[in-house]
């Protein structure tokens, strides 16, 4: 597959998962919601990055090629891509721990943080 179709199947898949997330928080689905924006997130950064060639085997990789190129380089705020940052351990957090969220609060606080202009 070439660089162009494959970032905007990285795109339409990031739009797709994101389209998800109000249905799951529409049902109080919320540690399935920050999973899905996660990977909107993750899937949109990927198809940014892939625009400079890079392609990270790793999704903390993705994060720091986020930073190295995109925030370093001043196209991105740092509280933008912080944003990523946070909701990739709130995703960790939700899938590998002993707790179960049975409330928005979380979700909420996670959300009013600044996001990339690509979720905006």
């Amino acid at each position: 597959m070439d660089k162009e179709a494959s970032i905007i199947l990285k795109l339409k898949k990031a739009h797709a998962l994101l389209k998800e997330v109000q249905v799951l928080l529409d049902h109080a689905f919320y540690t399935t919601a920050i999973n899905r924006l996660y990977y909107s997130c993750f899937h949109v950064t990927k198809a940014l990055l892939l625009t400079r060639d890079l392609i990270p085997k790793t999704h903390s990789g993705v994060v720091s090629a986020l930073h190295k190129s995109f925030v370093q380089d001043g196209y991105f705020a740092f509280e933008q891509a912080s944003f990523f940052s946070r909701l990739m351990q709130e995703r960790i957090d939700d899938d590998y721990s002993d707790h179960l969220i049975i409330e928005g609060e979380r979700y909420s606080l996670l959300w009013s943080q600044p996001k990339p202009m690509l979720l905006t």
